[in-house]
C-alpha cells in the first residue's frame, strides 16, 4: 500500500513538472511570436518611412528642377555658359586677327605706294640733269639692283662710245667716266699700288678702286655683258658690267684690271663699265 501511494505520488510530481514545462515552453513561444511580429511590425514601419522619404526627395528634386535649383541642372547650365564664353572669345579673336592683317595689308600697301612715288619723282629728276643721249639706258636689267636705293643708277655711254668687237683696244686706267650720281673719283689715286684682288672687292663696297684678276666667264643677255671673276655665275666673286652686247672687250681666262666704283648686287660686288677704254687695262 505504501509502495502505491509513493508511486501515485511520483506520477503526480511527475505530472506538475511536465505541466510546468509546458507552460514555460507556450510562455516563451508566445515571448517569441510577440518579438517576430514586433521585429516585423518594426521593419514594415521602416519601409514606409523609406519609402515616404524617397517620394518626399523626388518630389524636393522635381520641385527644384522645376526652379532651376537641381545641382546636377545647374552644373549643365554652367558648363554651357562656359561654352558659349570660349566660342564667342574664338570669335572676337579670329575677328581681331583679321582686322589685324587687314590693317596691316592696307598700311603696307600705302607704305608701298609711297615708295614707288617716291623713287619715281627721284628717278624723274635725276633724269632731268643727264643728256639726252643717256635716255636709251633708262631701262635696266633685271640683273643689275644696286643694293642702296640712294645708290640707283640710270646708266649713260652706250655702245656708241666704244669700239666693235674684232678691235678691242686695252690701255693702261685713265681717267674714268663717272656717271653724274657717283661723284668724281681721282685717277691720281688709282695707282698699281692700289689694287685689289676680286676675293677682296666685297671689302671695299661704295670705294672707287681698281680690282684685277682671271676672268672666269663672259655671259651676254639682250642688254648687257658680264664679265664675272672668281668663278662661273652665280658662284662668281666679282662682276664687271657693261650695257651692252655687242663688245667683247677680253676673253675668259684673261687677266685684267677693272677700275670704277664698286657696288654690291645680291652680295656680290660689281662694278659697271661706262668707258672700256678708260676702266679696263690688262696687267
Amino acid at each position: 500500500m505504501i509502495a502505491f501511494i509513493i508511486f501515485f505520488a511520483g506520477l503526480v510530481a511527475i505530472g506538475i513538472v511536465l505541466s510546468i514545462c509546458n507552460f514555460f515552453s507556450e510562455t516563451y513561444q508566445e515571448v517569441k511570436e510577440k518579438e517576430r511580429y514586433d521585429l516585423e511590425q518594426k521593419k514594415k514601419q521602416d519601409e514606409f518611412a523609406l519609402e515616404a522619404q524617397r517620394k518626399k526627395a523626388e518630389q524636393e528634386l522635381e520641385f527644384r528642377k522645376q526652379a532651376g535649383l537641381d545641382p546636377i541642372y545647374q552644373e549643365q547650365t554652367r558648363k554651357n555658359k562656359q561654352y558659349k564664353a570660349v566660342i564667342v572669345s574664338l570669335i572676337g579673336l579670329i575677328i581681331f586677327i583679321g582686322g589685324y592683317i587687314l590693317f596691316s595689308n592696307n598700311e603696307s600697301v600705302v607704305a608701298r605706294e609711297d615708295h614707288i612715288l617716291l623713287n619715281a619723282e627721284e628717278i624723274a629728276d635725276a633724269s632731268r640733269q643727264l643728256p639726252v643721249d643717256s635716255q636709251q639706258n633708262q631701262h635696266l636689267p633685271e640683273r643689275f639692283i644696286p643694293s642702296n636705293v640712294h645708290e640707283q643708277q640710270i646708266e649713260t655711254d652706250t655702245a656708241s662710245t666704244t669700239k666693235p668687237i674684232d678691235q678691242p683696244k686695252i690701255e693702261e686706267p685713265r681717267q674714268a667716266v663717272l656717271n653724274p650720281f657717283e661723284g668724281n673719283i681721282d685717277d691720281k689715286n688709282l695707282s698699281t699700288s692700289g689694287q685689289i684682288s676680286v676675293y677682296e672687292a666685297d671689302a671695299h663696297i661704295g670705294e672707287s678702286t681698281i680690282v684685277c684678276g682671271e676672268v672666269s666667264q663672259i655671259s651676254q643677255t639682250s642688254k648687257a655683258t658680264y664679265i664675272n671673276f672668281g668663278g662661273i655665275y652665280p658662284k662668281h666673286k666679282f662682276s664687271a658690267v657693261i650695257w651692252s652686247n655687242n663688245i667683247m672687250p677680253t676673253s675668259e681666262g684673261s687677266n685684267i684690271c677693272i677700275t670704277g666704283l664698286v657696288e654690291s648686287y645680291k652680295g656680290v660686288p660689281q662694278i659697271v663699265i661706262r668707258s672700256v677704254e678708260n676702266q679696263i687695262s690688262s696687267y
